[in-house]
């Protein structure tokens, strides 16, 4: 993956245990930020689903996805504990 012009030394910030629901069925989603020592450069967050590891495509805003409005479209409705 290459980063944008300018992120250079970039960390990621702590992880966030989310529940989300697609369906009507709750799965669990660790959501982790990104920053890098210049603050002009904007790093997207992922969210990868806990129980198959894999990144969710339809959490990026960075790609101007946005959640369906609902469960008709897949739906999702997230919370944070």
């Amino acid at each position: 993956m290459e980063l944008p012009k300018g992120a250079h030394n970039v960390r990621a910030t702590e992880s966030e245990l989310l529940a989300v629901q697609r369906g009507g069925e709750w799965r669990a989603q660790w959501m982790t930020a990104f920053e890098a020592d210049d603050k002009s450069v904007i790093l997207e967050p992922v969210y990868v689903d806990a129980n198959s590891g894999k990144v969710d495509p339809r959490a990026s805003r960075k790609q101007k996805i946005d959640p369906p409005d609902s469960e008709e479209d897949g739906g999702v409705e997230t919370t944070v504990n």
